[in-house]
């Protein structure tokens, strides 16, 4: 309760807690292709494509095996079910939603669908988001502050699917 919210204490406490609780109900993770983990974000991916009702009670059944593991329920999952092409809505206030949209906005990265149907990722910032990484005015060296942008670009390189169409492209022509 006296973690900053953002610092590294919190996160780094938020990243054990998620990994205990996924390790301990790892049996609800079977029918799964991906399961991921940032902070108090995680993402699942199914083997195969799940009707929305069979999520929403996945996810009933996932989280009675939480407040099993925490011994109440102070530690609440929701869903964003995305389903590109539908229309969106809330299935279960404050718990279940359906994304419709053609692409879908997770952490700093979007998952879409190519012409070929495969799952793409591409860098993603909420409207508005400025990036502010350091103050040039900062005591930090010149060489800390000459490294960011690189660090930034071997980043968004990695947040990206690489295509064919896109592959001899540079990151500034992706992401203007």
């Amino acid at each position: 309760k006296t973690l900053t919210i953002g610092g590294y204490d919190s996160a780094w406490l938020a990243d054990l807690v998620g990994s205990y609780i996924f390790e301990l109900a790892e049996d609800r993770f079977q029918l799964l292709k991906y399961l991921g983990l940032y902070r108090d974000d995680g993402n699942v991916i199914f083997n195969e494509v799940r009707s929305t009702n069979y999520i929403c009670d996945w996810l009933t059944n996932f989280q009675s095996k939480v407040n099993e593991i925490v011994g109440d329920d102070s530690i609440q999952f929701t869903m964003d079910i995305w389903k590109p092409g539908s229309e969106s809505c809330t299935l279960v206030p404050g718990k279940v939603k359906v994304v419709g949209t053609d692409a879908f906005p997770y952490l700093d990265s979007q998952m879409m669908f190519d012409g070929e149907n495969n799952l793409c990722f591409e860098c993603y910032s909420k409207p508005g988001y400025q990036t502010k990484y350091l103050s040039m005015t900062s005591t930090h060296t010149a060489a800390n502050k000459r490294s960011i942008p690189r660090g930034v670009s071997i980043r968004l390189a990695g947040l990206t699917t690489r295509t064919k169409e896109n592959e001899q492209k540079s990151l500034s022509t992706l992401y203007p």
